[in-house]
């Protein structure tokens, strides 16, 4: 049997999920640029074509008008393969985006503990739902509410504790490697 050769633009792309401040821009840069792929962030994108900061188009659409954006952008870059993607934190609560991206992709979730991700992203001033949440411990409902999905749907999950964007992005390429998924 006659098997057509696998061009590198047929690849799976790896999407990474998580939340907030889990490090999924910076590990998804190295991991583009380790495998000579496209790096794409859904929110970055996003940002650009609308202008405006995901805090601003909370404050002006809401939450919802911003959903609808991040929809049409999942399902936009979803459309290509050999990438890597990074999306944000509540992307994949829509369970349209969470198939758009495990149809296109290999679900990672970059898992860290909540001390960890509270220290890394209490001072910014980038994160509506972290603005809008008022304390600490609604923040901490948040992230367990969400690592449940994170956990139910992702391929692979990959720690993030104590180590380097390079060595997250290392590790998951060894996983990947390893299974044949790259």
């Amino acid at each position: 049997m006659n098997q057509r050769p696998t061009t590198n633009d047929q690849r799976p792309n790896i999407v990474l999920i998580g939340f907030m401040g889990s490090g999924k821009t910076v590990v998804g840069k190295n991991l583009s640029s380790i495998l000579s792929r496209p790096f794409i962030d859904t929110d970055s994108l996003i940002e650009q074509r609308q202008a405006k900061t995901i805090t601003e188009i909370f404050d002006q659409d809401s939450e919802a008008g911003f959903r609808k954006l991040e929809a049409l952008m999942v399902a936009e870059v979803t459309g290509k393969k050999n990438q890597v993607i990074s999306v944000g934190a509540g992307a994949v609560l829509d369970p349209k985006n969470a198939d758009n991206l495990k149809k296109s992709g290999i679900l990672i979730y970059l898992k860290t503990d909540f001390s960890t991700t509270y220290d890394r992203i209490k001072a910014s001033k980038n994160r509506p739902l972290l603005a809008a949440s008022g304390s600490r411990d609604d923040m901490q409902a948040l992230f367990e509410s969400r690592r449940i999905t994170y956990e139910s749907i992702s391929d692979y999950i990959v720690g993030t504790m104590n180590k380097s964007p390079k060595e997250v992005a290392e590790e998951i390429i060894e996983e990947l490697r390893s299974d044949g998924k790259i």
